[in-house]
């Protein structure tokens, strides 16, 4: 155990690390359309600019974290800094689209590792009975960077460039660098394993074909590119089988078989994918105040506050309350609560007072099962020479569920068109996270009985 006064210390240089990732797309949002105009590129390609983000976090996940066990947190978490600062350097300087998307690829490779290797720095440095709280707060900064985010990024907008934006959060880099080099200690997970280098590779190139995949589905169907879509999902699909085979071969796999044996583990991956299901109606939020509600899109923005007030709110909360309860109850809570938030949303839309309800349920009860509580599963239940490991696969179920729910459910919405559309997407999510529910009950039922 060490020091109060060093824990606060640690748990702020990670507070502000994983914040500089979070961040990013808070403030890529309002600035998209001025980047867009600047490189004179319409709203598909600039969508890359969000992509290119996704898909590099999305097969960087395995890389990182494999890092982080086997170097040590610090480097890992440094270098993820670092490399996120250049990035978002590039992206603030280059004169070209190509060399924009550049530094787009940089900075989601580098937030892919950020909050594993600041989860396992929980893991190493905390006792159980004060992990809960510390992940709580790390939880929270999602909240903060959406509350705040949009905000500072129209203010910037508002009497400077864009690029600004960007410059920022490459100068927060270089302080958190510096705090980071004092502050965090030298740690990595005890005996690491052998470094996987072919399965790291399957696992990146069949991750990356399924995320280009399910995020290309919904333009695939319409623009004459089906051929391509289906490619890459065999292609993801034969990688992934050859992974589960060599998974079962070798012992020290980057995703080892050993986390799909633990029960408890395995619940919380399939709970992990349903949240990013849920989380990915976040996406759609905006259009739907727009559509049911008749609201201006500066006016929309502001409506998401509640929203996000209760992801930054609930989070340290349920980290408090794990260790009193268990994790498997908070898990339930924060399940049902965004089962509630979802069917409010789904039913509801007489006045904005049913919609404050619903996004309060949603966005609280997603604080509480994506803040503290998955990464405490895997924390308790994985050996510290795979922690960041551990943290990396809840991190691609959700990151899974996020690609998944925002191809169905923007699939869903523009199928069937209109208020109805939105309906029957928040309707699918609400069910979804009562069978998360179901899967939490049984969790509970695990614990006891242990």
């Amino acid at each position: 155990m060490i020091r109060v006064a060093a824990s606060r210390g640690v748990l702020v240089v990670l507070f502000f690390g994983v914040l500089l990732s979070a961040l990013d797309i808070a403030v890529l949002g309002p600035a998209l359309p001025a980047m867009r105009e600047t490189f004179g590129v319409d709203a598909r390609t600039g969508s890359w600019l969000f992509n290119a983000f996704v898909f590099a976090n999305f097969v960087g996940v395995p890389l990182m974290a494999t890092l982080s066990d086997r170097l040590g947190r610090r480097p890992v978490f440094m270098l993820d800094v670092a490399l996120f600062g250049l990035g978002a350097l590039l992206v603030g300087t280059m004169s070209t689209f190509e060399g924009v998307l550049v530094g787009r690829v940089m900075q989601g490779l580098a937030a892919s590792g950020v909050f594993p290797a600041a989860a396992a720095v929980v893991g190493d440095q905390y006792p159980p009975e004060e992990r809960g709280k510390a992940l709580g707060m790390l939880g929270a900064v999602f909240g903060v960077a959406f509350l705040f985010g949009p905000a500072v990024s129209g203010a910037v907008l508002a009497v400077g460039q864009w690029q600004w934006l960007f410059w920022g959060m490459s100068a927060g880099s270089l302080v958190c660098l510096g705090i980071a080099s004092r502050v965090l200690p030298l740690t990595r997970g005890a005996d690491p394993a052998p470094f996987d280098g072919f399965g790291l590779v399957v696992l990146a190139l069949g991750s990356l074909a399924f995320a280009i995949a399910l995020n290309t589905a919904s333009v695939a169907m319409v623009s004459g590119w089906l051929w391509l879509w289906v490619v890459m999902l065999l292609v993801g699909f034969l990688l992934v089988v050859t992974y589960v085979r060599h998974m079962r071969r070798v012992e020290h796999a980057v995703v080892s078989h050993q986390f799909f044996a633990d029960p408890f583990v395995r619940r919380a991956m399939m709970i992990g994918v349903i949240t990013g299901v849920a989380e990915a109606t976040f996406i759609f939020m905006s259009e739907w105040l727009i559509t049911a509600y008749g609201l201006s899109r500066s006016a929309a923005s502001y409506w998401l506050i509640p929203l996000t007030a209760a992801v930054a709110v609930a989070s340290p909360v349920a980290g408090r309350f794990i260790k009193r309860v268990g994790v498997a109850r908070v898990l339930a809570v924060g399940l049902s609560a965004m089962a509630f938030g979802l069917a409010v949303l789904a039913v509801a839309q007489t006045t904005l007072m049913f919609y404050v309800f619903g996004a309060i349920g949603l966005g609280g009860g997603l604080a509480i099962v994506l803040g503290p509580s998955l990464s405490y599963v895997v924390l308790g239940r994985t050996p510290a020479s795979r922690r960041s490991r551990g943290q990396g696969v809840i991190t691609l179920s959700i990151s899974l569920g996020q690609m998944l729910g925002g191809a169905s459910l923007g699939a869903l919405i523009s199928g069937v068109g209109g208020i109805l559309g939105f309906r029957l997407a928040f309707a699918a999510a609400s069910v979804l996270c009562v069978l998360g529910w179901w899967l939490s009950r049984h969790m509970a039922n695990m614990e006891l009985s242990s």
